[in-house]
């Protein structure tokens, strides 16, 4: 942890090691927050994909309804 009073005196510094018997776990606290948050993009991306299709989907059935009861939009 690194503590700077302001811009100008850098001097201030405080760091705050692990404990020894804490760095496997914060190792892996670390790995399992990382594959969260890349699997949370992968999600998000499908869901973009998904709601495109639909949109598309919706588009199709509306336009084939539409055209088949003489409806025009």
């Amino acid at each position: 942890m690194k503590t700077i009073m302001n811009a100008e005196d850098l001097t201030t510094i405080e760091t705050k090691a692990i404990p020894d018997e804490d760095v496997d776990w914060a190792k892996q606290m670390a790995d399992n927050y990382k594959r969260f948050r890349k699997n949370r993009q992968a999600l998000r991306a499908l869901e973009r994909k998904i709601n495109l299709t639909l949109d598309e989907l919706e588009a199709r059935v509306v336009a084939k309804t539409t055209r088949k009861r003489g409806y025009e939009i």
